[in-house]
């Protein structure tokens, strides 16, 4: 029973009060401004609840029935979520391509054929909408390749008459965040030194993960990966007698909520005094150890403090925090998200919400409708997005909380 009124409630809320009610049931309206249901409406609930819980008699205490529906159609292994790590913009202001390159802010400034770009404020040679007084997050200054409307990579319109925009060749993040599913860098190479076999390949070893089962996880040549959602990117190797192993990816230089998970490479405190390394007990005794090691004086998080911090090397300063830019994040539900992750928590691409194809969108963002970013218009639980997939019309993105599991605990004296 208790599965029966929890499905039901999930329906009377997710579905009758907004949530999605009118993709899933166009035909089931409520009167707008009157908090009492027609009595068409209530018949048609009663039934609809009815055979809500008819279908959850023999569902295992706990299901919910939105798992039911995004967990037949996640690609990764043992039909569970992938938790982090699918952020296409997780890095923050990048000097290198990060998924699409939503969050590209380096000065590159040539196209794949060396054009010269046109500066964004500029209407000469090409007219165009994307100035940097209309899209003021997006890094429209200089002449600078940039990404503002979810092209496949940093793009920019050139100062060739004949040639209106084209592609510039940024290259990818050698660097992971938390677990590296969105690392498209171009190491080849694993941690004990063994050469990556091409993810096209079934030789030396067969197996499942091949660019044309998954689209989405960039399996071009033979470049560390993180398609299954594991600890870190691997790969395949070419070493007959070792399957797969981990690669040695340094860490991205920006923190989630407190930095538990930060693994870069900071070794300075705010101030601009070294730290001391995890392993040493000069100036200072170390109280905490971080998860990774301590052969090394990387700014970290072992005491979850607000943030990531290290013992310094001054005998007169223990510990201090480290300056450390944040990574995308969103507040409570995400209904002022204004971000730029475009895919979802099970890898899909989100389609444009100016698109109709192949889902024709009800709801609309708040800040415009040009762009496939996540947003939360309709008050979800978290932001979402309609999908490119014809078999999924819309589902969640993986963004974690501004804070999530901030703790009070600060680093022992």
């Amino acid at each position: 029973m208790s599965n029966c009124r929890k499905l039901v409630g999930s329906v009377w809320c997710d579905f009758l009060l907004g949530a999605h009610r009118q993709d899933l049931f166009p035909w089931l309206t409520v009167p707008r401004g009157d908090p009492d249901m027609s009595n068409m409406t209530m018949v048609l609930l009663l039934l609809l609840a009815a055979a809500t819980c008819t279908a959850a008699a023999d569902m295992p205490a706990g299901v919910d029935i939105s798992d039911i529906e995004e967990r037949s159609e996640d690609p990764g292994q043992n039909n569970d979520y992938f938790r982090r790590g699918l952020d296409p913009k997780a890095q923050g202001a990048e000097a290198c391509l990060v998924y699409k390159g939503e969050s590209y802010r380096g000065k590159l400034a040539t196209t794949v054929t060396g054009k010269k770009c046109q500066r964004w404020a500029s209407q000469t040679p090409h007219s165009h909408k994307y100035r940097p007084d209309k899209y003021e997050s997006d890094g429209l200054n200089e002449n600078y390749c940039r990404n503002p409307d979810g092209h496949s990579a940093p793009w920019c319109y050139t100062m060739d008459m004949g040639k209106r925009w084209e592609y510039c060749n940024v290259p990818g993040c050698d660097c992971v965040n938390y677990k590296g599913t969105t690392y498209r860098g171009t190491i080849a190479v694993t941690k004990s030194g063994k050469t990556c076999q091409p993810w096209a390949s079934q030789t030396p070893h067969s197996h499942k993960y091949t660019p044309v089962k998954y689209l989405n996880y960039g399996l071009d040549q033979n470049y560390c990966r993180n398609p299954s959602g594991n600890a870190m990117p691997w790969c395949y190797t070419t070493d007959p007698g070792k399957k797969w192993d981990y690669c040695d990816i340094p860490g991205c230089e920006c923190v989630e909520g407190t930095g538990a998970t930060y693994r870069g490479t900071v070794a300075v405190t705010k101030s601009g005094t070294p730290c001391q390394r995890w392993d040493s007990s000069s100036p200072h005794k170390p109280g905490y150890t971080p998860p990774d090691g301590k052969d090394h004086n990387y700014c970290r998080n072992p005491s979850r403090a607000a943030m990531p911090w290290c013992y310094t090397t001054d005998p007169g300063k223990r510990w201090e925090v480290c300056d450390i830019a944040p990574c995308e994040c969103r507040m409570g539900k995400g209904t002022s998200y204004r971000g730029t992750v475009a895919v979802t928590k099970s890898g899909k691409t989100c389609q444009r919400w100016d698109s109709k194809s192949p889902h024709k969108p009800y709801y609309k963002p708040q800040d415009r409708k040009d762009h496939n970013y996540c947003r939360n218009p309709d008050g979800q639980a978290q932001p979402w997005c309609y999908t490119t997939d014809p078999g999924t019309r819309w589902e969640f993105c993986d963004i974690p909380g501004c804070g999530d599991s901030m703790g009070d605990v600060i680093p022992m004296l």
